[in-house]
């Protein structure tokens, strides 16, 4: 049986859905998948499909975003799906479809990246030339679930579990008590033109970051059609001084993200009210523990341990090269001092 490869269209998604569910016991809507190749900011995609007789069997796809880059723009394609149907055995899939998908990368943009595992990793390692370990920390606000199983009898370790959660609780009010009442914050259910102007006042501070303007944070979180995202701002006089995307997701142990962190790096008492306002959100939705990503090098990395966010083993790899290297040099790419990123910046959140 012959493999055709063609591009990504609309109508594919009921295939795709069914693959995704049988690797990943994953469920996504179609505009889950219209939403991130079809309507993401730049209006085009590098999603490839492997069909055999008129069924999809494979698909890579791609999604092409701006990222400020020593002080300009660039364009880069970030890795986002990569599946072969289980079902299908002895036919060579994967590579055509990552070949064509890359094909049109090289082409088009100015670097490629994505965020894997270790087991993932040994695929992708020949195609991109620059590896390193994404900083992931958490942020404990219940220790009952975390400790259950890990003490033998369940007395102990309700005992040891409420201790432990009287001591966070009173570290979080004396925070509380000592924290700023001058500032103004809000929620909001959208991203609206001060935001532009917060990113150019902002930017200057990074080096290599995704552009955070209205356009892209509105597509990323507001019109996200799986998930429900909650974000705090803080301003004075309707300037903008900060901002923080939250998410929860309430399973086994109940889990929170920090997808957005950003504050001037100066503002400490900002960035000190953003935090405040993320324990006590994710506190009250009973939330067990609070995840984020955060390089020890970037301007937020010390107000996060003062509340608490301690580093945390992982295998969450990022994967880059570079394509054009009179624009983008490698050597620039590969230093993490250069990098700003969080989770936010991985669609799978």
């Amino acid at each position: 049986m012959d493999i055709k490869i063609r591009p990504y269209q609309k109508g594919d998604e009921k295939y795709l859905s069914v693959i995704l569910k049988k690797i990943y016991n994953k469920e996504v809507n179609d505009e889950y998948w219209w939403w991130k190749y079809l309507k993401n900011p730049l209006g085009y995609h590098f999603a490839y499909c492997s069909i055999i007789d008129e069924h999809i069997v494979g698909f890579a796809g791609s999604v092409p975003y701006r990222i400020q880059y020593n002080g300009q723009e660039i364009l880069g394609a970030q890795l986002t799906d990569l599946m072969v149907d289980p079902t299908i055995k002895g036919k060579n899939i994967f590579s055509p479809i990552k070949k064509a998908s890359t094909a049109d990368i090289m082409n088009k943009m100015d670097i490629m990246y994505g965020f894997t595992n270790e087991n993932s990793y040994k695929i992708y390692n020949r195609t991109y030339d620059i590896a390193y370990t994404v900083p992931r920390m958490d942020r404990v606000l219940n220790i009952k679930p975390l400790i259950r199983g890990r003490v033998s009898l369940g007395i102990a370790a309700s005992l040891l579990g409420t201790i432990g959660n009287f001591g966070l609780q009173t570290f979080q009010s004396t925070k509380s008590f000592f924290a700023t009442k001058k500032l103004d914050i809000e929620e909001i259910k959208e991203f609206d033109h001060r935001f532009d102007e917060f990113w150019k006042r902002i930017s200057p501070n990074f080096d290599i970051m995704h552009i955070r303007d209205r356009r892209y944070l509105n597509w990323r979180y507001y019109q996200n059609p799986m998930f429900q995202y909650t974000t705090y701002v803080v301003h004075e006089e309707n300037n903008i001084l900060g901002f923080i995307v939250l998410r929860d997701e309430l399973s086994k142990i109940k889990r929170g993200f920090i997808l957005e962190f950003l504050a001037f790096p100066d503002r400490k008492d900002v960035q000190n009210f953003l935090l405040l306002k993320a324990v006590d959100h994710f506190s009250k939705l009973g939330v067990d523990v609070i995840k984020c990503w955060m390089f020890p090098h970037a301007p937020y990395y010390k107000i996060f341990r003062q509340h608490l966010f301690f580093p945390r083993s992982g295998n969450l790899i990022v994967l880059t090269t570079s394509f054009n290297e009179e624009k983008v040099s490698k050597t620039y790419l590969k230093t993490p001092l250069n990098w700003y990123i969080s989770c936010g910046d991985d669609e799978s959140f």
